[in-house]
C-alpha cells in the first residue's frame, strides 16, 4: 500500500523512536564460547534488526541521495593545487605523504589556517603535504584526485563539505530467523580503497552495492567538516584548527592518563571485550570501566567533564542525535546537547548506531559532530571513530593495539580494517563495518607530546638554516649578537 509523503515521514519517526527506546535489541558480542563469528553476528543482527523493520529510513535516504547529486550536477568541477611541502628526509617516520583536499569556499576564507595545519603535521612526521582545493566535485572526482596523488600516500584529510558516496546492502539475506535489514549510508571506505572495484547500484549514480577484488584500504581518511551543523561553518573551523594547532605545538599536552569504557547492559556479560577493550591505549592499569547501575546519563555527563580521561569508548543505543541510557520503561535520553558541556576528552570511539552520519541532519548536528566541535569553542575533542549506520566497531584489539603503539588514529583505523576484516569482504562486513568513518584530524597520536619552551636557539655558521612555523605566541629575542657577514 502506498503511503503519502507525510505518512512516510511519520512512519520514519515512529520507527526511529522504537529503535532508540528499545531495551535489548543488541545481544552481547560473545553470547556463547563455542559460537563461530558468523553465528555471533547473526545473533547480533537478529535482535537488532527486529527493532528496525520499517523501510522508510531507506526511502528518505534515497531521496537525500537524489537531491544531493542533482545539486552537484549543476556545478562545474574545478581543482587547484594550492600549496606543497616536501618530505623532510632528516625526519623519517611511517607517514610519508598526506593529501589535504579542501573545499574552495573554506580555503579562500581561511588559507592561513589550512597551511598552518599542513606545517603542523609536517613538523610532527616529516611528511610531504599537498593541499588541493575543489569545487563542484562529486565522489568520483575526489576518488580520481586521491588516485593521482597515491604514490607514497598514507592518508587524506577532507576539509569542508567534500562530496561523499553511499553504500547499499539489501535485506534479502536470511539466516534462520535473522533478516538483515537494508540500508543506504555514507561510506568513506570508498576513498580509503584506491584500487578496488566498486559496482554502482542499478539505476543509481552515487550509490554502490558491490565491492570486489582488492578490497582492503591503502590509505586512511578523516573528515573535518562543520557545514552540516547549522552554525557558522568558517568560525567553527577556526576554533577547531586553533585547538588542533595547540595540540601539535605542545600547548595542549597529552598527559597519557586514562581511558574509559562506558558500556550499556546489552554488551556486558561473561565476555569482557567491551569493558577492557581500551587497555592497550595507555596500559592495563590506566583505564576505567563503567557499566551496570553506574551506566546512566548523569554519570556519563560527569565523566565527559573529567580531565583524567583523554579517551572514551561509549557503547550505547543511539540514533543520529541522541543516546538512550535506559529501557523503554524508563527512558533517559541524552540529546545532541552534548555540545553544551565542557567536554575534556581528545578522542572517542562511539559504538552508537548512526552517531557519525553527518549527512542526516535538519537543525542539529549529529552526535559525532557534537562531540568533535562542541559549541562556542568549548570542546577539546580532535578525532573520533563511529558509524554512519546500524552497528559499530567490532574487533577492538585490531584498533587499540596500534593506537597504543604510538600510531596515529588514522593508521590504527586503517590497520583495523585490514586485520579485522581481511582481504575478502562479504555481506557481514557490509552490514557491520562499511559505515565506519573517522571524523576529525586522522593524524592525532594519543601518545604524542611536543613540549615547546620559550627559548629559540639560532645556530651560527654559514651553512646553518633556521626556520620557524606559525609560533603560537611571540618569541622575544634577548641578548643577541650577529657576527658581521653572517
Amino acid at each position: 500500500t502506498s503511503l503519502t509523503n507525510n505518512m512516510r515521514y511519520i512512519s520514519y519517526i515512529v520507527c526511529n523512536l522504537i529503535a532508540c527506546l528499545g531495551s535489548s535489541f543488541f545481544c552481547m558480542l560473545h553470547a556463547e564460547n563455542d559460537l563461530t563469528e558468523v553465528e555471533e553476528m547473526d545473533n547480533l543482527a537478529m535482535k537488532f534488526y527486529s527493532w528496525e523493520k520499517g523501510n522508510e529510513n531507506d526511502s528518505r535516504r534515497h531521496q537525500q541521495i537524489i537531491d544531493s547529486y542533482a545539486i552537484r550536477a549543476f556545478e562545474s568541477y574545478t581543482q587547484s593545487h594550492e600549496y606543497a611541502i616536501a618530505q623532510d628526509n632528516n625526519l623519517q617516520t611511517y607517514i610519508e605523504k598526506i593529501l589535504i583536499i579542501v573545499k574552495e569556499n573554506v580555503f579562500s576564507a581561511i588559507p592561513s589556517y589550512i597551511v598552518r595545519y599542513a606545517h603542523d603535521i609536517h613538523n610532527a612526521y616529516g611528511c610531504a603535504v599537498d593541499i588541493v582545493s575543489v569545487n563542484g566535485e562529486n565522489a568520483s572526482h575526489v576518488k580520481s584526485l586521491i588516485q593521482n596523488y597515491s604514490t607514497n600516500l598514507n592518508g587524506a584529510v577532507l576539509i569542508g563539505n567534500i562530496a561523499h558516496t553511499y553504500f547499499y546492502h539489501p535485506d534479502s539475506i536470511v539466516r534462520g530467523d535473522t533478516i538483515w535489514k537494508h540500508e543506504s549510508f555514507p561510506c568513506d571506505l570508498y576513498y580509503m580503497d584506491i584500487n578496488g572495484n566498486w559496482g554502482l547500484k542499478s539505476g543509481e549514480v552515487n550509490t554502490y552495492d558491490t565491492h570486489t577484488m582488492n578490497v582492503k584500504p591503502e590509505i586512511f581518511v578523516g573528515r573535518i567538516n562543520t557545514s552540516t551543523m547549522g552554525r557558522d561553518e568558517i568560525q567553527e573551523l577556526k576554533w577547531y584548527f586553533n585547538r588542533n594547532h595547540q595540540y601539535w605545538t605542545g600547548k595542549k599536552t597529552l598527559q597519557k592518563q586514562k581511558a574509559l569504557t562506558f558500556t550499556g547492559p546489552d554488551w556486558v556479560g561473561t565476555w569482557d571485550e567491551f569493558r577492557s577493550s581500551v587497555a592497550p591505549l595507555y596500559g592495563a592499569s590506566n583505564y576505567h570501566s563503567v557499566y551496570g547501575n553506574m551506566f546512566n546519563k548523569a554519570n556519563y555527563c560527569a565523566y565527559l567533564q573529567d580531565a583524567d580521561y583523554e579517551f572514551i569508548q561509549l557503547a550505547c543505543h543511539s540514533n543520529v542525535q541522541h543516546h538512550n541510557f535506559r529501557t523503554t520503561s524508563d527512558p533517559i535520553l541524552l540529546y545532541s546537547k552534548i555540545d553544551s558541556l565542557n567536554t575534556l576528552q581528545i578522542g572517542y570511539n562511539l559504538f552508537c548506531c548512526h552517531a557519525c552520519d553527518w549527512t542526516d541532519w535538519a537543525t542539529e548536528p549529529c552526535l559525532g559532530e557534537s562531540y568533535l566541535y562542541g559549541i562556542n569553542n568549548n570542546s577539546t575533542t580532535l578525532a573520533l571513530v563511529g558509524s554512519t549506520k546500524t552497528g559499530g566497531m567490532l574487533g577492538f584489539s585490531y584498533f587499540y593495539n596500534p593506537l597504543g603503539d604510538g600510531k596515529c588514529i588514522g593508521q590504527a583505523f586503517k590497520e583495523w580494517w585490514i586485520n579485522k576484516w581481511g582481504t575478502n569482504h562479504n555481506h557481514y562486513t557490509y552490514h557491520w563495518a562499511y559505515g565506519m568513518v573517522l571524523l576529525g584530524d586522522p593524524l592525532i597520536d594519543f601518545n604524542f607530546t611536543d613540549n615547546c619552551d620559550d627559548i629559540l636557539s639560532l645556530n651560527g655558521g654559514a651553512e646553518s638554516t633556521n626556520s620557524m612555523y606559525y609560533a603560537q605566541s611571540k618569541i622575544v629575542v634577548q641578548n643577541y649578537s650577529v657576527t658581521q657577514g653572517q
